[in-house]
């Protein structure tokens, strides 16, 4: 309902009234919160996005708004008679679907499932001396991986897609591309959350630790606040950590 009252207060606004009314102003503020919202959303978890294709698209959407918001800023700044006819606001409407069109249509045919990445080697049949040296150093790299999880590097706060790069001594597009096809992960911090909860789930069974508070287990192993601690958590287990605690 409040959709559909927004939607004919400007189609009266800008059909009826030609733009000549502060909702015009109003419409113009909720734009760019919204444009400034996706661009949030965007960047957000950049750094953590382990699939490559998908960082692009973010980047793309990125420029999109920032393009757009200067453009139109701009060309309402140098020609204001135009700018509240009727005939810009739907040349304006036109562009933005058209583009909003074509992005979606990319992102919905990168979203069409991808085989594994046993069976992209099958499909290319590639060389069987260079198959097997391709998987020695992906098993190798992988083995690397898991001695420092298990060495316990997981317990370092702002622990990044590029710090761990170093310490594996592997350019970081090729760790993500790592841990994204052969662990199957989406997302840097989702691959963390698999050993930090078990840990933690290990602290809360712990009689002697019954005294810490969850705060403290939650930075000890590596998150900045006890927000993301506390959705990582439910999401793993199901529960609040507190409710978890309180079964042992």
């Amino acid at each position: 309902m409040p959709l559909a009252i927004w939607l004919i207060t400007l189609v009266y606004v800008f059909f009826i009234l030609n733009g000549r009314s502060i909702l015009h102003d109003v419409n113009h503020a909720v734009g760019i919160v919204l444009l400034v919202w996706t661009i949030y959303l965007c960047l957000s978890e950049y750094m953590d996005d382990l699939d490559n294709r998908r960082r692009n698209t973010r980047l793309l959407i990125t420029a999109f708004c920032c393009f757009y918001m200067v453009g139109l800023v701009s060309f309402e700044f140098l020609y204001q008679n135009i700018r509240d006819t009727s005939t810009f606001g739907l040349v304006n409407a036109f562009i933005v679907f058209l583009l909003v069109f074509t992005i979606l249509s990319k992102m919905i045919s990168a979203k069409a499932p991808q085989p594994s990445a046993i069976d992209i080697e099958s499909t290319l049949d590639p060389p069987l001396a260079q198959n097997r040296t391709k998987e020695t150093i992906e098993s190798a790299q992988l083995t690397q991986l898991q001695k420092l999880m298990d060495d316990g590097i997981l317990l370092q706060q702002a622990l990044t897609i590029g710090r761990l790069s170093e310490m594996l001594d592997m350019p970081p597009h090729q760790l993500r591309q790592l841990i994204n096809q052969q662990l199957g992960f989406s997302n840097f911090s989702h691959y963390l959350n698999t050993y930090r909860i078990p840990w933690v789930c290990k602290q809360l069974q712990d009689g002697s630790k019954k005294h810490l508070p969850i705060l403290t287990l939650a930075l000890e192993a590596g998150y900045g606040s006890i927000a993301p601690f506390n959705r990582a958590f439910k999401v793993k287990t199901g529960q609040t950590p507190k409710k978890y605690r309180d079964q042992f």
